[in-house]
């Protein structure tokens, strides 16, 4: 992360809309932080102040009862504000994207390094550790997210790694570490199951949001560390009731994890990045398989 940097402030979500077809369905965005180019997706963290402040905010969020807080690293104690780096780092990647069969240049990448070509990506050499609030999920919901996080492991080389449920509510401004929570270690990716009551981003014809969190740190590229996925329940619900819903359900939801991994959007109709999604466009096109390659082809980040 960057020393002494001004905080980020929130943009305005870039919305998506689905053509209207067989399905009356809804609007699909990207999760709300950074502009990179116009595209909005990336929340970028810039610390000032690595001391107390930081320890003392989480032992204001800690339950009552006193004693220790379990999952705090000794590295927070003393004044930290991120988790021991390197957890879980392997020495090389721990698979690697499949070749291209067809190039194309249809994709955009939600942030790129200072050069502004090469994208910013996740470490491949640790797995991407997720969690899920299962709470009002629709009947097929489980089985449209579960394929469509094989799909975007299977574009990128990167492992994910199923950490269970939580009871973890979406926020737009979710912190990466949360020790008392999750322990020592960056804040799994959460995807929950929500609605426009709780989440207004997904008011009017929105049925998601996602995107990463990217840790930016002197003399290092910066990096995807966390994230979030936030998916209406009660719309996606409705989709997959239809006839051939879960075909769309399963897109809707690739089309999120595209941004979690680094995707923006891209102005072609056959693309599942395209901000218009299509009942008939339900697999990765040529262009979003070559950007979910390049984003699986990052480098090893043992610095974070």
């Amino acid at each position: 992360m960057f020393i002494g940097g001004p905080p980020l402030r929130p943009r305005p979500r870039r919305r998506r809309r689905i053509v209207r077809r067989s399905f009356g369905v809804v609007l699909i965005g990207s999760l709300a932080a950074v502009a990179v180019t116009g595209q909005i997706g990336t929340i970028a963290r810039f610390v000032t102040d690595r001391g107390n402040a930081a320890l003392k905010a989480v032992r204001d969020e800690a339950p009552a009862g006193g004693g220790e807080l379990d999952g705090v690293s000794a590295s927070l104690r003393n004044g930290g504000t991120n988790p021991a780096p390197g957890l879980g780092e392997a020495k090389t990647p721990l698979a690697s994207p499949p070749p291209v069969k067809h190039v194309s240049d249809s994709h955009t990448y939600l942030a790129t390094q200072p050069n502004g070509v090469t994208p910013v990506t996740w470490d491949p050499c640790r797995s991407i550790h997720y969690v899920t609030r299962t709470a009002g999920a629709p009947a097929g919901g489980a089985q449209a997210l579960a394929a469509a996080i094989d799909r975007v492991s299977a574009a990128t080389g990167l492992q994910f790694v199923d950490d269970g449920p939580t009871d973890e509510a979406p926020d737009p401004q979710r912190a990466p570490f949360q020790p008392t929570r999750y322990g020592d270690r960056w804040a799994p990716v959460l995807i929950a199951w929500s609605t426009p009551q709780e989440s207004p981003a997904l008011d009017g014809k929105v049925v998601g949001i996602g995107g990463p969190i990217t840790e930016r740190s002197t003399g290092h590229p910066d990096v995807h560390v966390s994230g979030s996925v936030t998916l209406d329940a009660p719309a996606l619900a409705e989709i997959l009731s239809a006839k051939g819903g879960g075909k769309l359900a399963r897109a809707i939801v690739m089309h999120e994890l595209g941004h979690l991994v680094g995707l923006g959007h891209v102005d072609d109709a056959t693309q599942i990045m395209n901000p218009e999604a299509d009942p008939d466009v339900t697999r990765f096109g040529a262009g979003d398989l070559t950007g979910l390659a390049a984003l699986g082809a990052g480098p090893c980040a043992p610095w974070v």
